[in-house]
């Protein structure tokens, strides 16, 4: 072993020239080829690192020991080796000599390397599980068989950039690279490879891609907004990966399940309902609710105008007039109890939902829509839309 590594120095540094350097795979073969002219019958003989191979003597071929069946030594001095093995590497000699008069002739000196092609690649990760951007971290782990390789690592085709968050390491048995992510990030969000190389060929390992998640953006809202004799109402919890769930459940209504986002216009006829919005992302899940009522009884007021006398048949209209006032103001006035009453009602049932939704922690929002009518010569619609964040 000393020799040889000796061997390879001055081989390396130059000290030694006139000698062959054959690379060849594990499994192949190597020829030695030699151009040995001698009339009578030589003796042939081939050392490998100071063992005997295998000789020519007496026009007969014979190999020695774990190189039986493997070689061949032919009378013009030339050697064959199959079934290479890495134990088959290192310095070959070969010595011919004058069987008459036991003369050296010629030598040779020759150097094997017996190399492994890239094979067996494989890339493995840590774990399958779900990895939170900006919190997890993960490994993945390149391992191949072949000599003297290399490893380089390719996000989405292109050499991985540089970065504080990658961290490698290599094993040498078997030869592998990791690759230590920590933490996650969204710019991780692609296919990694692996490409393992040596001087003879080189291998991609398959794709491996990351189950990266992120948040959605706050919390889920719910909304609702006028669109003319509609309102739109809607449930929205954008951004996530992978996207959220959204249920949307308005008061009547079969519950509407949607993906980021679903909405709805439903008309504004629809005191004392609800909307109802629940979002759902792994292990994640956020809910509000809009509660609908009025604000308020209030009605548009009506300018009176002054008078500048009365006939006779004036005064009997306006007796007239009062008779048919009193009545229309006594019809009101009941009006205007019952609906309080009934708003009365429908706030206190707004309150005592607001306090249980408080007692659960779900944020509310409450969202009034107001009508009011008013008219002895017709009837007047309002309609008021009010927002109430919590």
């Amino acid at each position: 072993m000393g020799r040889l590594l000796c061997f390879w120095l001055l081989v390396f540094t130059g000290a030694v020239s006139g000698i062959s350097i054959f690379n060849v795979t594990h499994g192949g073969h190597v020829y030695f080829k030699e151009t040995i002219t001698i009339h009578t019958d030589p003796l042939i003989s081939w050392r490998h690192n100071n063992s005997l191979v295998g000789q020519f003597y007496n026009e007969t071929s014979q190999c020695f020991d774990q190189y039986t069946g493997r070689c061949n030594v032919t009378r013009d001095g030339s050697l064959r080796l199959q079934d290479l093995t890495y134990a088959d590497e290192g310095i070959y000699e070969m010595t011919a000599e004058s069987k008459e008069n036991a003369t050296l002739i010629e030598t040779s000196t020759h150097l094997l390397r017996v190399y492994s092609e890239v094979s067996a690649v494989s890339l493995t990760i840590s774990t399958t599980e779900w990895l939170w951007d900006g919190e997890d971290s993960v490994s993945l782990k390149c391992s191949a068989l072949g000599s003297d390789i290399s490893f380089s690592w390719n996000l989405d085709g292109k050499t991985l950039p540089l970065s504080s968050r990658y961290n490698f390491s290599q094993i040498s048995s078997p030869p592998s690279s990791i690759l230590t992510i920590s933490p996650v990030s969204r710019l991780d969000n692609g296919s990694f490879t692996c490409t393992v190389s040596n001087e003879f060929n080189n291998v991609t390992s398959e794709e491996v891609t990351l189950q990266l998640a992120w948040r959605p953006e706050g919390d889920i809202q719910c909304s609702a907004e006028p669109a003319g004799e509609w309102v739109s109402l809607a449930c929205s919890w954008p951004g996530g990966n992978p996207s959220a769930q959204v249920t949307y459940k308005f008061s009547g209504w079969p519950a509407e399940v949607g993906t980021d986002r679903y909405g709805q216009y439903v008309s504004t006829n629809f005191h004392g309902k609800e909307l109802i919005c629940k979002g759902q992302q792994l292990d994640r899940a956020s809910q509000c609710v809009l509660l609908f009522g009025c604000l308020n009884g209030s009605y548009p007021s009506v300018e009176a105008k002054p008078s500048k006398g009365l006939s006779g048949g004036e005064t009997a209209g306006i007796v007239i007039g009062v008779i048919f006032g009193l009545t229309t103001i006594i019809a009101i006035t009941v009006l205007i109890v019952l609906s309080r009453k009934n708003f009365s009602e429908r706030r206190t049932g707004m309150q005592q939902a607001l306090s249980l939704m408080e007692a659960t922690h779900s944020p509310i929002t409450s969202v009034l829509i107001c009508h009011t009518a008013l008219g002895t010569a017709g009837i007047l619609v309002y309609t008021s839309v009010y927002v109430i964040r919590p």
